[in-house]
């Protein structure tokens, strides 16, 4: 009988230490001692700099830490990128006006953009749209081509686009769960944060809370709300936590007082209900706590719509800038005054119109306001069609800043970012689950659902 050899593993002579050549050892030595002396020098300089501009050793420190997430784990600075949409605090340099949040979606965008599950047809879809969106717009910007418009572009390319990637990369690579639960537990701990004080302060309307507007921190408890109800799974959370991060957030939103992110939450769940039987039968309870914030948002807006003729109040203030905004359209309805064009001070109106249709009108004229439906349009049909809990959620996020925008200011860093990074996660998410399932595997997409 032949006799059976056993194919063992062989290893080397040459390589006496742990499976590693000398050389390799001391090679990556003196690369771990070369970099130890690099950041030594890199704290002793940032500790003097520290005595002279603080806020400049504080930004530089944070690009240190971004940069090692980047090194050693990617996914890390997406979900940072998603988690600063809270990060309000500005910067400006050479007239460039940028928030933190904007900062933090560029470097989530950029690291992201690797990582994305490109084959996922949906994504294809949305993306496209979004590049179609980018390029009507760019016409604006070529009819007038100012600096604050240029800037503008590539800011609304990073809010819609770069948003999407930074979703899709996080969905795709199986952290929807992580980032989505992470920024539920922030929301709730604000929430409670702003009912608190709110209490405390006797219950007087505010401006500002904890140095957010008011309408900021009613969009983030709004998508809180409609991502921990329509996809309770897609947290990662326990019941009992989702029924906590539910009533904080029920809370903080009614202390923000913003009314119009209480209008977009109803139809939010509107539309929700309409496109999931059992959304419909979960959502009576959510519906019968908010009928308090319709009925405050209902009777605070007819009191000042009563009084706005003898005085002077947001919707005075919101007339106003609507008529400013339609006059400013009227001299160019097709391409609009450019994006900003009110900052420029060359018309009566100094500000945001505070209506995303107005806005768009005044800024891009028709084929701006054209070419934003449409990106809406393709981007709903996309999550219809995927069919799962995040999706819904996804849409309704979707519908409630545009309605929100009726009300307010529609490109805001953060609540603009926020609603584009979580359709990136329900498609790349939905795409990994079919992957998954047509390979014959468990997919950990797969149980985001």
């Amino acid at each position: 009988m032949p006799e059976r050899r056993l194919n063992l593993p062989v290893r080397p002579a040459a390589d006496p230490v742990g499976g590693r050549s000398l050389l390799a050892v001391v090679q990556r030595g003196v690369a771990r001692l070369a970099l130890l002396a690099v950041l030594a020098v890199a704290l002793v300089q940032l500790g003097k700099l520290a005595l002279d501009q603080p806020a400049l050793a504080l930004a530089v420190a944070g690009m240190v830490v971004v940069a090692v997430l980047a090194a050693t784990d990617p996914l890390a600075v997406a979900l940072l990128a998603l988690l600063g949409v809270w990060v309000i605090a500005r910067t400006g340099a050479g007239g460039i006006d940028l928030s933190g949040s904007d900062a933090l979606l560029v470097l989530g965008s950029v690291v992201a953009f690797p990582l994305v599950p490109w084959a996922n047809p949906a994504l294809r879809r949305v993306l496209g749209a979004v590049v179609a969106f980018q390029a009507l717009l760019f016409l604006t910007v070529l009819a007038s081509p100012t600096p604050a418009s240029l800037f503008e572009w590539g800011h609304r390319l990073f809010l819609t686009g770069g948003s999407v990637v930074v979703g899709a990369a996080l969905g795709g690579r199986g952290r929807t769960r992580g980032a989505l639960g992470a920024f539920v537990l922030v929301s709730s701990v604000m929430g409670a944060l702003t009912a608190g004080l709110w209490a405390a302060a006797g219950f007087a309307p505010t401006a500002a809370v904890l140095g957010f507007h008011k309408n900021f921190i009613g969009s983030m408890m709004l998508v809180s709300l409609v991502v921990s109800h329509l996809a309770p799974a897609s947290t990662g959370l326990s019941r009992s936590q989702l029924a906590v991060a539910k009533s904080l957030c029920v809370a903080g939103l009614l202390a923000s007082q913003s009314r119009g992110a209480i209008v977009a939450l109803l139809v939010a769940l509107v539309v929700a209900t309409l496109g999931s039987r059992d959304v419909r039968r979960r959502s009576a309870p959510l519906f019968v706590m908010l009928v308090p914030l319709a009925l405050f948002a209902f009777f605070s807006i007819r009191s000042q719509i009563e009084q706005s003729a003898n005085t002077h109040s947001s919707i005075t203030e919101r007339a106003r800038y609507r008529d400013q905004g339609l006059d400013a359209w009227r001299d160019s309805p097709i391409l609009g005054q450019g994006m900003r064009f009110f900052e420029q001070g060359e018309h009566s109106l100094a500000s945001d119109p505070h209506n995303v249709v107005v806005s768009s009108l005044s800024e891009t004229g028709v084929v701006g306001l054209a070419a934003l439906l449409g990106l809406l349009a393709v981007t709903a049909r996309v999550l219809w069609r995927v069919r799962t809990g995040l999706a819904l959620a996804a849409l309704a996020v979707v519908v409630a800043r545009f309605t929100h925008g009726l009300f307010d200011i529609y490109w805001v860093a953060g609540t603009q970012a926020l609603p584009w990074m979580i359709v990136g996660m329900a498609v790349a998410d939905a795409g990994a689950t079919e992957e998954g399932r047509a390979a014959g595997r468990p997919s950990l997409a797969g149980a985001h659902r």
